[in-house]
């Protein structure tokens, strides 16, 4: 599905409490909020790909989701 969003790198201190939980976590992705959105699920903007980890539904209000990502690189 198509949906508006924005990519930000993690800055060094957010990457540093991410990597208590996942040591590869590059980047989050802001989105209008998708129901059923997974960790299973990949967000492909301009030609780059990120796999998902986490998924946050801000504020429980189902307006917007916060993905914590990995940027997936081709070998």
């Amino acid at each position: 599905a198509n949906r508006w969003g924005s990519i930000e790198p993690l800055s060094g201190r957010e990457m540093l409490q991410a990597q208590q939980q996942e040591s590869r976590l590059t980047h989050r992705v802001t989105m209008r909020y998708m129901e059923g959105l997974t960790p299973h699920h990949r967000v492909k903007a301009r030609g780059r790909t990120f796999q998902i980890h986490e998924v946050g539904n801000v504020e429980e209000r189902d307006r917007m989701s916060v993905c914590l990502c990995e940027e997936v690189v081709a070998v």
